[in-house]
């Protein structure tokens, strides 16, 4: 693991200079290089579609492809007559070597074919179709879109990913060794007239051998400590990666990628926080080892504020398609596309703050790792998707991923398979319930030891101390059951590939009208159990009221 991370700071820049004249070349230079450079990455990733299309085609013909079908057929073979681990992992380091070697002759024969690398195919087409783009913009350009296309391309061909179109107003990014960040002293007058001095930051970008500009950055408040972190970077202590320009809204945003060093906490990796992301709580918390707790937000507010946003976007569409003007339908456009903006940062803020109380939490609580729930794929539920398409639970664990890591703390994925339906006290999850208390299903109450507590924080509990971590939806418990599903004829249920092995019972029907899938020893064992329930309540009856006939 690096020692290292990445930290994007978002600072408001001007052009820097007393020359009114300059400054106007310099804006309608970054302007012109904005507008070229949304249509120069739609370009590439267009000419890398396109590069894979002629690849196909002609990739049969090559002997190089033949050679290699031909090593994985006959390493089959051989890796199925083998028991040893051992010597398998030294085949399967071979086989990868071979392949490696394969596939650096293809490069090779592709670059006869093309003239060049496949990489820098669309870098040449692009500097041609736009020659106002610097070498300095289009170089890391032409290496992000395609990183992105070579990291989509899989999901594209299975077609649950289209081709990445890439709109007006994208950050451009020039390469690292251009940007020089300084300081220097500036003069200025106060409001009673007195001069005074104060440290002004500039950035020097050199976008062609005789072209620089300058830029002025504005820190305001600086709640967030940038001062610090420019000055580090000037003295060489920080190190930057991959900047980026950006012109929003008449204004100019520089994003700068820092790599800090993580901080040497000594926080303790046995103690977890559970954190279980709700839609009518957005998060609660708890630990592994005591019994704090503490929820935060109302899942339900942020549901209700999107839905009243979508509700205003689709009244705009309706009005839209009835407008027969230019000047109409482009004011009612500007208005939806101001609506979703507005609803994606009051989003994003509000995912914000909760990820920083949930590291807060942990930081406060000597706690060295937090557990999630695996939550990929949830919103492929069709009888739910009304609620979760608006619940942007991804973005809230990612802004917990970054910020944990950046306080050296762990983060795992725990399977979520019934984490709301187990006792966080016996373990027991057959016959449970969720009560109905200020809200549907509040109170969770255990069949068995009679625990009564909040629903939410059990289940905060149990992914505090699970150890099921998960690293691909494949692995959950939930999608294990979907796969291996086959169709009962008495109760229409679900059931897995053992059929003899398992069963279901209308004892266990919840209210969503789902049998729950329960080995036959559990079974027995519960069924066992019940029966002497039973027995002592009746018992226990019995022995009440003849106490009662007797006094």
């Amino acid at each position: 693991m690096s020692n290292t991370t990445i930290r994007t700071m978002k600072l408001k820049i001007s052009v820097f200079g007393e020359d009114t004249i300059q400054k106007q070349k310099t804006w309608s230079r970054i302007r012109q290089i904005s507008n070229d450079t949304w249509k120069a990455s739609n370009k590439i990733i267009q000419g890398q579609y396109e590069n894979d299309i002629l690849v196909d085609k002609i990739q049969y013909r090559l002997e190089t492809n033949k050679k290699t079908l031909k090593l994985k057929n006959d390493f089959e073979k051989l890796i199925n007559n083998i028991t040893d681990e051992n010597t398998k992992k030294i085949l399967i380091k071979e086989q990868n070597e071979k392949i490696e070697q394969l596939h650096h002759e293809n490069s090779q024969k592709f670059k006869s074919v093309f003239g060049t690398f496949r990489q820098a195919t669309t870098q040449n087409d692009a500097s041609g179709f736009f020659p106002n783009i610097p070498g300095t913009v289009l170089n890391p350009l032409n290496n992000d879109v395609y990183n992105n296309y070579i990291s989509d391309k899989k999901e594209m061909y299975l077609g649950k990913k289209s081709i990445r179109s890439y709109k007006k107003g994208m950050p451009f990014p020039t390469i690292t060794n251009s940007i020089i960040i300084s300081k220097e002293i500036q003069q200025y007058t106060d409001k009673n007239n007195q001069k005074k001095i104060k440290d002004v930051y500039i950035v020097t970008w050199k976008i062609t051998k005789t072209e620089t500009a300058k830029f002025k950055i504005y820190l305001g408040k600086d709640k967030a400590n940038y001062k610090e972190t420019l000055d580090k970077i000037i003295n060489n202590e920080y190190k930057i990666s991959v900047p980026k320009i950006q012109l929003k809204d008449k204004n100019m945003i520089f994003h700068l990628p820092v790599n800090e060093p993580k901080k040497d906490t000594a926080l303790n990796p046995d103690v977890c926080v559970g954190v279980d992301l709700g839609i009518y709580i957005t998060a609660y918390m708890a630990l592994n080892n005591c019994k704090k707790r503490l929820p935060l937000g109302s899942g339900m507010n942020i549901v209700r504020f999107r839905t009243q946003f979508q509700k205003r976007k689709n009244k705009l569409k309706k009005d839209i398609s009835f407008v027969r003007g230019d000047k109409g339908r482009i004011r009612k456009n500007k208005c939806k596309s101001a609506l979703s903006q507005k609803e994606h940062n009051t989003n994003k803020n509000y995912n914000n703050v909760i990820s920083k109380k949930i590291v807060d939490f942990a930081l406060n609580n000597n706690a060295g790792t937090i557990k999630l729930e695996f939550l990929k794929g949830i919103s492929e539920d069709k009888k739910e998707n009304m609620i979760l398409k608006n619940w942007s639970f991804f973005q809230l664990q990612e802004m917990i991923k970054y910020k944990a890591k950046r306080e050296n703390i762990n983060v795992v994925f725990i399977d979520p398979y019934l984490t709301s339906y187990t006792c966080s006290n016996c373990g027991n999850q057959l016959g449970n319930e969720r009560v109905d208390v200020e809200r549907p299903k509040e109170f969770f109450k255990c069949t068995v030891c009679d625990t009564y507590i909040h629903a939410d924080y059990n289940a905060s509990l149990n992914i505090a101390n699970s150890e099921n971590i998960v690293t691909k939806k494949e692995d959950c418990m939930y999608n294990i059951l979907l796969n291996q599903k086959k169709h009962c004829e008495e109760c229409k249920s679900t059931n897995i590939k053992d059929f003899d092995d398992y069963t279901t019972c209308d004892l266990y029907i919840d209210k969503s009208k789902k049998c729950k899938m329960i080995s036959k020893d559990v079974y027995r064992n519960h069924k066992k159990q019940t029966v002497k329930e039973r027995i002592d309540k009746t018992l226990n009856k019995k022995i009440k009221k003849n106490s009662q006939s007797l006094g």
